[in-house]
């Protein structure tokens, strides 16, 4: 094996340790999203007037969920698929979005 080939090994397997992590902070953070966006649902439900400010949080959350979840689904298809990444994107970012409207 030449100097060359060892050093790209060894980069490569760094940048796929790095992406490793990388994908697991983003699932972590798509899940702590879920669960802020799921207890903004719950406040705005115990609420008997619609708060305006909740659904403003509400959307904020939702729209940084879209990119971290649509982020995922680019740079790792396979994990994307394995975590059900479309059907969470559906049903977080879209579907509440959609039930606001209503």
């Amino acid at each position: 094996m030449t100097e060359r080939s060892e050093i790209y090994e060894v980069m490569s397997s760094q940048d796929s340790n790095n992406s490793d992590y990388s994908i697991q902070a983003k699932l972590s953070q798509a899940k702590a999203l879920q669960a802020k966006l799921n207890a903004l649902a719950a406040e705005q439900k115990s609420r008997p007037k619609r708060s305006s400010s909740i659904e403003e949080k509400a959307s904020a959350v939702r729209l940084q969920l879209c990119h971290l979840l649509s982020d995922l689904l680019l740079s790792d298809p396979i994990t994307s698929l394995e975590q059900d990444a479309i059907g969470r994107t559906w049903k977080y970012c879209f579907y509440g979005h959609i039930k606001e409207i209503e």
